[in-house]
């Protein structure tokens, strides 16, 4: 598992830079040739795939022919050689899958993107995953295998929907030099800004890797793991709003923006703290009702993990209002130096406290990091995503505590029978506490949103 682990990582790691920020890119101008009505949309969608096209490939090759200085000179594992290999040939999909999503996007139709990001990949995967692993016995080149063609699965329908959404005319130029530097010049920091502020998230698996057992990254695995749920939520709210920054950017609406961040930002909050607070009352019985009893002893780096997650969800989508306004160089700059603080952060503690270090180390850059982001898009684009409003939230999160602190009190023996009867308690009473408290005008617009986008997906599946 621990092999596994340190290959996924570099391939996504190595995935994000194939991108090449056009994920970011490909949106904004793809909003403003869609606003200008010109016909250029196309030309601004075919320069995007064949930049990324050959960027990927040149990734993919130099991956393939350093994969055993990796594996036996870096970390020291020569089992990981194979893997890596594997994975190398799978980074064009790896990452053409999101530039592909980004670019059905561009429609603000957001249930073409949830069903290749968010049901087509990860079922198919956990369907191939159980195939190859519990049906054919392949193990780690079965899990490398289920997700290469999961992510293919998720490509292929990206790019059906792209062809179902736009006409590729209105250009009479297959490759446009100028308009393809244009798009490279501002994806290129927003880039590194993006592969930056993930693998602040990724980098301690690798510094587990390089300095412990195989063993010890698995075990860190599971906490990392479990707290990416809160990535999964903040991405669940990138989607859309990445698109509507870009739009109301292209328009010069500011006070539409800071409104929609502002929600944007409040609804992360609204779902991450339910799950926040299970994690902090509950950890160790996550962990052992999952991954089994050895991997418990997670617990304690998964809650300092989960608190750094929680500050990124607090923070809204705060890179993407950054980027779409112009200041992505500045973001880049910022997620640059706080990676490199995560990484001596990793160096000096984890040969001392071990997970424990890597976590502290994780979670104290990744809060900061954000911290500083908010500040920056208060300065430099104007916008502040937060007002008395977020108290309701605060408040019925301390309401949704007093529930597993009265469990508590029934000493119950087994933990995880604890933790299933506490956990849809906790939901449940931030739920009620949080209509109790009143919605505002902007939540119901929220929810309205998502019923639409829901009804959507479904409509698509009838």
């Amino acid at each position: 598992y621990g092999i596994f682990v340190l290959a996924w990582t570099i391939s996504q790691s190595i995935g994000l830079f194939a991108q090449v920020g056009l994920d970011k890119g490909v949106i904004k101008y793809g909003i403003e040739a869609l606003n200008r009505k010109d016909g250029s949309l196309s030309s601004v969608l075919i320069q995007s795939v064949a930049i990324h096209s050959i960027i990927a490939i040149a990734f993919s090759l130099a991956l393939y022919y350093s994969s055993q200085w990796l594996a036996i000179t870096v970390f020291h594992k020569a089992g990981l050689v194979s893997p890596l290999r594997m994975l190398a040939v799978m980074v064009p999909v790896l990452s053409g899958m999101h530039v592909i999503v980004a670019i059905t996007r561009i429609s603000k139709r957001m249930t073409y993107s949830v069903i290749c990001e968010k049901i087509l990949q990860p079922a198919s995967q956990f369907g191939l995953t159980i195939l190859f692993i519990a049906g054919m016995g392949m193990r780690v080149d079965g899990a490398i295998i289920a997700m290469g063609a999961s992510y293919g699965i998720g490509f292929l329908a990206g790019v059906y929907f792209s062809l179902k959404l736009y006409a590729f005319t209105g250009t009479r130029r297959l490759i446009n030099l100028p308009l393809a530097w244009e798009i490279l010049r501002y994806s290129f920091p927003t880039s590194l800004g993006a592969v930056f502020a993930k693998t602040n998230n990724w980098v301690d698996r690798l510094m587990i890797g390089y300095f412990l057992v195989a063993g010890s990254v698995g075990v860190y695995q599971t906490a990392s793991k479990v707290s990416s749920l809160f990535m999964v939520i903040a991405s669940m709210f990138h989607g859309i709003f990445a698109v509507l920054a870009a739009d109301l950017t292209s328009k010069n609406e500011k006070r539409n923006l800071n409104g929609i961040y502002r929600a944007n930002t409040k609804w992360g909050l609204y779902v991450a703290l339910p799950l926040f607070l299970i994690i902090l009352f509950h950890s160790d019985a996550l962990l052992q009702m999952i991954f089994g009893a050895p991997y418990q002893r997670g617990g304690g780096p998964l809650v300092l993990l989960a608190a750094g997650q929680l500050v990124n969800i607090g923070t809204g989508s705060v890179g993407l209002v950054l980027m779409m306004g112009g200041q992505q160089t500045r973001w880049m700059v910022t997620s640059m130096i706080m990676f490199f603080v995560n990484i001596v952060g990793n160096v000096l503690l984890i040969p001392v406290w071990g997970v424990w270090g890597a976590s502290i180390a994780t979670s104290g850059s990744v809060a900061t990091m954000f911290i500083i982001g908010v500040f920056m898009a208060r300065k430099h684009v104007g916008v502040w995503p937060y007002d008395r409003r977020f108290a309701k939230g605060l408040l019925a999160s301390l309401i949704a505590c007093v529930v597993p602190l009265v469990i508590g009190f029934l000493h119950m023996t087994n933990p995880i029978f604890e933790m299933l009867l506490s956990a849809p308690l906790i939901v449940l009473v931030f739920g009620i506490a949080l209509v109790k408290l009143g919605l505002d005008d902007d939540d119901l617009w929220i929810l309205n949103r998502v019923r639409r986008r829901l009804a959507g997906v479904r409509n698509n599946f009838a």
